[in-house]
């Protein structure tokens, strides 16, 4: 699959219809089963999409995390939403809110929520 470019800056991303929204980065971390999706200010992915594709680089993957660009080039990301593999098989969400009070509360950042 092609990804159409919108923009020549890295705040706007791709557009990727599996994840139905925009992506500006993808990361693996393949010891920790983990992967990180940054995405453009007010985008947020699809949940299954986003499963999908990191299961497709590794079947093993145990949790996702999502962050969107800073409104700003020079503001920091901002913790979204989170995926996470119960011992059943089970995917879950753990929704923006949840994330921004957790980051903020070991000092990450000052989100509001």
């Amino acid at each position: 699959m092609r990804a159409q470019i919108l923009e020549d800056d890295d705040q706007f991303g791709v557009w990727r219809p599996d994840l139905e929204c925009c992506l500006v980065s993808l990361e693996y971390h393949a010891a920790a089963h983990t992967g990180i999706l940054r995405l453009p200010h007010l985008n947020c992915t699809d949940m299954s999409g986003a499963i999908k594709l990191f299961a497709a680089i590794d079947p093993d993957v145990e949790t996702i995390f999502t962050f969107q660009c800073g409104e700003q080039a020079e503001d920091c990301d901002i913790p979204d939403t989170a995926y996470s593999r119960r011992g059943s098989g089970k995917w879950f969400a753990i929704p923006c809110a949840t994330m921004r009070e957790r980051f903020a509360a070991a000092g990450g950042g000052p989100w509001k929520i």
